[in-house]
């Protein structure tokens, strides 16, 4: 039997009988490096974004940027007291505003940004109005990585 958990006080809750019964072992994961890092956001990007929203070399770019201001997957789940479970089916929408509220970016302001740029434009269907707001975020974002290596 294998038990994978987070939780750190696991062994301490359980019955001296269960402890007794299976031998315990404690194995920590190490982190992602960069390359690590780069191909688990490859693969996030090819499922959840149309293939004109990402760039592999940005997000190579951002997986070394990451790894370099010690941004690890690990070490901010267990630090933060996240856990991973699943989820009912997000729109792309949400994901992408996760995604861009994660990054510290605010969604207001580039959602109203796209609103003055365009006064005149009225959507036919919720999608477009998506597809819209999901452009805007994806120009927020590179707006601001430019803005972030233009600083280095």
């Amino acid at each position: 039997m294998v038990h994978l958990s987070l939780e750190t006080t696991l062994l301490s809750s359980l019955d001296s009988r269960v402890k007794d019964t299976f031998r315990f072992e404690r194995v920590e994961l190490g982190d992602y490096d960069a390359s690590e890092l780069g191909s688990i956001l490859s693969d996030r990007c090819r499922v959840g974004l149309k293939d004109t929203a990402y760039d592999l070399g940005i997000v190579a770019m951002i997986a070394r940027l990451a790894y370099e201001r010690g941004l690890r997957v690990r070490g901010v789940y267990s630090n933060a007291g996240l856990s991973i479970r699943p989820k009912a089916q997000t729109s792309k929408i949400d994901m992408v505003k996760e995604f861009v509220r994660g990054l510290g970016l605010n969604l207001e302001d580039a959602l109203t940004e796209m609103h003055l740029l365009s006064p005149h434009r009225i959507f036919a269907t919720n999608q477009e109005r998506e597809d819209d707001q999901i452009r805007a975020l994806s120009r927020a974002f590179m707006d601001n990585l430019k803005k972030e290596l233009s600083l280095r």
